[in-house]
């Protein structure tokens, strides 16, 4: 028998589903770059499968080889955006957002909304590293730490600002969670 080869890891990314405020050719932009980002960290990519930041990360994921899986709500497979490599509809829901914080080994969570607020939730509450764009800084005043592992891709101490970006910290929170799985030999991390 083979030797068993730990599979590659995923990275959720999570956002807007193309409609509301938080929709910007700004964070199509981000979306973008971060989904090629993730494949270029070691990552495949893990998205809720439909519009907006799903879809924009994936087609920045595919533009560099990456492979890219798509968590539908619904049962019908022909919801899902074009860009992605594998498709499974999931037939739950908005439940499907806890599989999609649950699926990755990291988070980064663009702007979004409500939807996107329950998958960072799940996400901690499932222990995954989770990093934030700005639009999402409220978060750090939540009542008791109620979100205090969050890492945020801005400078400290800065207003919520597309402005103020780092991607080089989104690019160390990748190869750190990355170099993390390779040397734990696992597919995912608890927070720390």
């Amino acid at each position: 028998m083979g030797e068993t080869k730990n599979p590659t890891p995923l990275c959720a990314v999570i956002g807007t589903k193309g409609a509301g405020k938080a929709w910007s050719d700004e964070v199509s932009e981000d979306a973008f770059r971060v989904g090629r980002l993730v494949v270029e960290a070691g990552f495949d990519l893990v998205t809720g499968g439909m519009g907006g930041v799903m879809s924009v990360s994936a087609e920045g994921c595919r533009s560099v080889g990456g492979r890219c899986i798509g968590l539908l709500p619904g049962e019908d497979h022909t919801k899902a955006n074009p860009h992605l490599t594998n498709v499974m509809p999931t037939g739950i829901g908005l439940a499907r957002n806890s599989l999609t914080a649950l699926a990755g080994s990291a988070v980064i969570a663009l702007p979004g909304g409500r939807g996107t607020l329950e998958e960072i939730s799940f996400a901690l509450d499932y222990l995954r590293p989770v990093m934030a764009w700005p639009y999402w800084a409220w978060l750090h005043d939540a009542p008791d730490g109620l979100f205090g592992s969050v890492q945020f891709s801005s400078w400290k101490g800065c207003r919520p600002n597309r402005r103020h970006l780092d991607w080089d910290r989104v690019r160390y929170f990748l190869e750190d969670v990355h170099s993390e799985l390779r040397e734990s030999g696992h597919s995912h991390l608890a927070c720390r």
